[in-house]
Order: C-alpha cells, then structure tokens, then sequence
C-alpha cells in the first residue's frame, strides 16, 4: 500500500506540474526567452562577467547534482525487476517481475505481452524522471542568476561615485565629478532594478502552483519513503532505490528552497549598494540633492524582498525546507507509532 502510495503521489506532482506548464505555456515560453536574452549572457563583460561565471558554476553543480540522482532512482526503478527476473529460477511466467505491477485482462506475463510492457513502463518511468526534474532545474536556474544581476546592480550602485563613470556615449570617460554622467548611471541602474523585479514577478506567475504542490507533496512523499526505508523485510535493491529517491528529494527540495531564498536576500542587500557609495562626498547643488534623495527611494524600495510564493499562501524560503522535514518526520512518527501498536 505505502509503496502504491509513493508512486501515486510522484505521479500526481508530475502531473500537476506539466499540467500548470500547459495552461501557462504561452508564459513559459516568454520567460524562457526573456532569460536566454537578458539573465545568461556568455559575453558580459567588465565586473559582470565573475559574477555571472560564479552563477554559471552554482547553476551547473545544481542541475548536474540533481539530474544524477533522479536518473539513478529512475534507473533502479528499471533495473530492480531486470536482476530478479534474472536471479529467479522458476520457469512459471507469472513468477515474472515488472517496474509496476500490471492488472489486465490479458495473459501480461506471457510472451510477447511482458516484454512490451516491459518496454513501455521503461519508457514511462524515465519520462518521469525527466519530467520529475526539468521544470525545478529551470527554476532553480532562473534564481541563482537573478541573484546574480540584483548582486551585479548592488556593485553598481555602490561604484557610482567610487570609481569613473562610463557614459552612455563614452565621451565623458574621465570625467570622475560629472554629476550627469552619475545621474545618467543611476537611471540605468533603477531601471535593472525594476527589469528584476518584472522578472521575479513573471517567475512568481509561472511556478505559484508549482511551488505549493511541492511543498504540499513532497511531505508525504518523504515520509512514505522514510517508511518504506525503516520498514523491516524489504530487499536491498528496495532499499538502495528509496535511499536514491528520498537523496532526489531532499536535493530538489533543498535547490528550490535555497535558491529562493538567495533571491530574497540578494534583493534586500540592494539597499547595501546607495548606502555604501561616497554619496556623502557630493556637492550640495540641486542635482546632488536629487540623487541623494533617489538614493533614499531606492534603499526604501529594496527593504520589501522580491520572493516566490506557494500560491500567495507562504513565501519560499529556507524555512519552507525546514518546515516540510518536520512535517514529514512528524507525519513518518505518527505512521511508525501506528504500525507497532497493531
């Protein structure tokens, strides 16, 4: 029963997953765009490009660490049946052994039938395993390089009157008190800060659901598994596929959790840029006081956090991993409690 149930409930969150992306495709589509042309790009350059590399370095150790135990449970999910059809000397075809198991009305154990279900539950599962991960793998791409760009706008803001301005037209290069070249950078500088806010806004649009079908599933998929692990008379190919399952969901819990939260704190540490430059070493002419009271409206701006929801009911953050463990340790004590009273 726990391990219908565990397999049901990967379903459901796959499905409801893909199923969100279809009716937000249109979006999707735009943000996916909307990323390969203005988040990852390969030729930034000046003080961008070690930021950008560091992002590109998380992103890959997220996506390669993640996608490697997906594929290895989705794996041991195919093999598991492959080595005991193999062990198992009986020559009766119903002692054969699927993925799943299989209730037709037809003779599914008889040859040509099982090798084609076979196949197909093969097919099925690794399907699910690319599913399982894609849309996650996406997001937590999206965060770490949103984290990235409001970092690269803190540097920015902080360099303004730290360092020579570089106008827009490149004509003015050596003008370090050019107060127009510093006005001219910080409007460049407000309008990244409102292209990332747009930008977490459209991720926020995309993936609200999926946010809060995770962290709604992803408890009791835990602690189904953490049952299955601790429950005595299971085989050690079972045991080595759960460990490899319940590893690809704390992975994916802690990516998605971590990720959000780094661009919660990347965008409040905005603030840290205005109030760390030498504003105070400006003159005190009309311009001066305008880009000092900017400053202000900038620092006040950046204390509300850009975050992602679980659909508007809680914001996703480290806390959101915290809660999900305790969660399913509590509901995984209750089941244990359970089955040793009966």
């Amino acid at each position: 029963m726990v391990y219908t149930l565990i397999n049901a409930f990967t379903n459901a969150i796959v499905t409801a997953k893909f199923v969100t992306f279809m009716i937000r495709r249109d979006d999707y589509v735009k943000l996916l765009q909307l990323s390969c042309d203005s988040l990852w790009r390969p030729d930034a350059t000046g003080d961008e490009a070690p930021v950008l590399k560091q992002c590109e370095k998380q992103a890959k150790f997220c996506v390669i660490f993640f996608a490697i135990f997906a594929q290895i449970t989705g794996w041991v999910y195919i093999t598991e049946p492959i080595i005991i059809n193999l062990l198992n000397n009986s020559t009766d075809p119903k002692d054969r052994v699927f993925p799943f198991d299989v209730w037709l009305e037809v003779p599914v154990y008889e040859t040509p039938f099982f090798e084609i279900l076979f196949f197909i539950q093969s097919a099925m599962t690794y399907h699910v395993c690319i599913l399982y991960c894609c849309f996650d793998n996406y997001l937590a791409i999206a965060n770490i390089f949103i984290a990235g760009h409001f970092t690269i706008l803190r540097n920015r803001l902080t360099a303004l009157y730290n360092r020579e301005v570089n106008g827009s037209k490149g004509n003015h290069d050596r003008n370090r008190n050019d107060l127009n070249l510093v006005f001219s950078e910080f409007k460049g500088c407000v309008r990244q800060h409102q292209f990332l806010i747009r930008v977490v806004e459209q991720v926020e649009s995309v993936y609200t659901l999926m946010n809060l079908a995770s962290v709604l599933i992803y408890s009791i998929i835990i602690c189904l598994i953490g049952y299955q692990l601790i429950m005595p008379g299971n085989t050690v190919l079972r045991r080595i596929k759960f460990t490899g399952f319940v590893s690809t969901c704390l992975s994916q819990l802690l990516s998605f959790a971590f990720t959000c939260n780094n661009v919660s704190l990347a965008s409040v540490d905005v603030s840290a840029g205005p109030y760390n430059s030498d504003w105070y070493a400006t003159d005190c002419s009309k311009l001066g006081r305008m880009l000092r009271k900017d400053f202000i409206i900038i620092m006040l701006r950046s204390q509300r956090p850009c975050y992602l929801t679980g659909a508007g009911f809680f914001p996703v953050t480290l806390n959101t991993l915290k809660s999900v463990l305790s969660t399913a340790l509590s509901y995984l004590t209750l089941i244990r409690q359970r089955s040793m009273q009966q």
